[in-house]
């Protein structure tokens, strides 16, 4: 396990958490695992998903009202609230539950089986082409005013609004709250940010410097 990168912003942590979502799913089929170790896997697929979904409504929201990046935004945009629903079903099922216990009786594994088909296509489309687009389009005025890395990853609930950011989702006090509470309900040893980072590849245009919001 690794931090992320410390100074990037929204398009660094983009691919960073597809890239650590994809070695999450991978563990999640490692048949050498213990219950209790395939627990904990899910328990920070569900953590990780929540940095994601973040990073991904932060970008269309910085994108919007740009007429030139509004494919770029209306991929970002693309069934937010089916995603948001599958976040909080994981959440639902895994909250305060010990990491043995994770896939007794709540059906946990199934709603990952069936979530992954989809998650992976999303995420190699992220990788191949959605983050070099960014990456590409955006000029450097419009990139200095992406939220850091840091922000998003602790404005991150695991327990997100059903169909898309509500109010309150973009004051950062009140969001810091509510992704403060669904940790401490959830995840009580992992603080207000996952409780383990993923050594995932990075590209080597990863990691500018980038201002914390």
């Amino acid at each position: 396990m690794t931090d992320p990168i410390a100074d990037g912003d929204a398009i660094d942590l983009l691919e960073y958490e597809g890239r650590a979502v994809s070695e999450i799913l991978a563990a999640f089929s490692d048949d050498s695992l213990d219950r209790s170790q395939h627990g904990e896997v899910v328990k920070l697929l569900v953590e990780h998903l929540a940095v994601r979904q973040v990073a991904r409504e932060e970008l269309a929201d910085a994108l919007s009202g740009v007429p030139a990046l509004a494919d770029l935004e209306r991929r970002l945009r693309d069934e937010v609230p089916e995603r948001r629903a599958e976040l909080r079903r994981l959440d639902e099922l895994t909250r305060g539950v010990e990491p043995i216990n994770v896939n007794q009786g709540q059906g946990t594994d199934a709603v990952v089986a069936r979530v992954r088909p989809r998650l992976e296509e999303e995420i190699d489309f992220d990788l191949d082409e959605l983050v070099p687009a960014l990456r590409r389009r955006l000029t450097d005025r419009q990139r200095a005013r992406l939220p850091s890395a840091r922000y998003i990853r602790r404005h991150a609930p695991t327990h997100p609004g059903a169909h898309g950011r509500r109010w309150y989702d973009r004051i950062g006090p009140l969001l810091r709250l509510h992704a403060v509470y669904d940790h401490l309900r959830g995840f009580p040893t992992g603080g207000v940010k996952p409780s383990a980072e993923v050594d995932a590849a990075r590209s080597s245009s990863a990691g500018r410097s980038r201002p914390t919001s």
